[in-house]
């Protein structure tokens, strides 16, 4: 790309999402995030979500229109029985805007007279149902009110027991809790920051609303199901520990520790050159995380004399991680070789040896120590014992 083309970091693409809906109370239109940022010509997706309950959704189509016009090139119909009408556009123009738009039969006419979604009650919308995100990375948890209520505060909690302590209130929240829209008047979402495995769990948007001086549970989400992914650990070890004598057995171990979820696929190479390892059963400690240990055993010939053998993790659809080990094959010496020259017998024999001179040592120390202990067999002990008898 030519440097006249490049654009200046600024020069950023602002996409607003409007939340539109047909008359009636049957069918809802849901886009979300309300605002996304990419930088020009890049790739984003639109989300929409249609929800109908009372007729089927083939009769009824959705297009996406660009800047209130409706886009030909960029138009998504309607599959059968499908409630999600999401789609990918490949290279980001600047300042556009896309509105998911739901038809009624006879098209751009019944578009033109479509309203919000607001209606008489109120509803919490929290989509996705479900999330995956790495420790130490954001998680952001949307939270949108549609329709007209009562005043009062919005509730974060994570689990479904409304009596522990919030994890955000807009009076108070947890340091690493912020919120996504700060002055929105419905847009409650959150992001919580450097997430920690212990945050995995289902969270819900709660809307409470004020009677009598006191709150009470108005309306809430449907939840959020959070799975926290935890990168494994990985080294490899061998046995016995390098240099390794010529033509010797060596087990490399790849050790694959504390990881969730068990989504895992282990991979050894030589070399770049794929070989099958042996897994050992997989283990869960106390706090729900898995480790496993994957074996290789290799002949140390000559020449696999520096061989690099690369252990491949991955995990839950992640990136590789890739661990190596050098192989170093130690030449025998004539030290070695005058070693194991020797037949096995002598060195039996030689054993034994050192143990009966040992044990010969050991009688005659105790024979010592007792002739020191017992005074009739100290010599001249008979003759002294007659010469203090008396005379008759």
């Amino acid at each position: 790309m030519a440097l006249r083309n490049l654009l200046h970091p600024s020069q950023l693409l602002i996409l607003l999402f409007q939340l539109l809906g047909v008359r009636g109370e049957m069918t809802r239109v849901i886009q979300l995030p309300v605002t996304l940022l990419v930088s020009a010509g890049e790739e984003f997706t639109l989300n929409c979500t249609v929800r109908e309950t009372g007729q089927q959704l083939e009769d009824h189509p959705v297009r996406f229109i660009k800047n209130v016009q409706l886009s030909k090139q960029r138009t998504g119909l309607v599959p059968k029985f499908h409630a999600d009408f999401s789609i990918t556009i490949s290279t980001a123009g600047l300042g556009e805007t896309y509105d998911c738009m739901k038809y009624e039969k006879g098209g751009r006419k019944d578009m033109q007279e479509a309203t919000d979604v607001r209606g008489q009650t109120q509803e919490i919308i929290q989509v996705p149902e479900t999330l995956s995100v790495s420790t130490g990375g954001e998680l952001t948890l949307h939270c949108i009110l549609m329709g007209s209520g009562s005043p009062g505060g919005v509730r974060w909690y994570k689990g479904p027991d409304r009596t522990q302590p919030a994890i955000y209130t807009q009076k108070d929240a947890s340091p690493r809790v912020t919120r996504l829209v700060p002055e929105s008047p419905t847009d409650f979402s959150i992001t919580i920051s450097n997430v920690r495995p212990e945050d995995a769990g289902t969270y819900y948007c709660v809307k409470y609303k004020k009677t009598s001086g006191t709150e009470v549970e108005e309306t809430a989400g449907k939840g959020t199901m959070v799975s926290v992914i935890v990168p494994p650990n990985v080294r490899v070890e061998t046995y016995p520990p390098p240099p390794v004598h010529l033509n010797g057995m060596v087990t490399l171990i790849c050790n694959v520790e504390h990881f969730y979820p068990n989504v895992i696929n282990v991979a050894w190479f030589m070399n770049n050159k794929s070989k099958m390892g042996t897994d050992e059963p997989m283990i869960k400690n106390s706090v729900g995380l898995f480790s496993l240990k994957n074996s290789l055993v290799v002949r140390a010939t000559e020449e696999k004399n520096m061989s690099i053998f690369t252990c491949q993790v991955r995990h839950n659809f992640q990136p590789p991680i890739n661990q190596t080990a050098t192989l170093i094959i130690r030449p025998y010496t004539k030290e070695d070789c005058l070693l194991y020259s020797y037949p096995t017998g002598l060195w039996v024999g030689l054993f034994l040896s050192k143990i009966l001179t040992g044990f010969f040592l050991l009688c005659l120390f105790l024979r010592k120590e007792h002739s020191k202990t017992t005074p009739g067999c100290r010599p001249g002990s008979a003759r002294e014992s007659g010469a203090s008898k008396p005379s008759a």
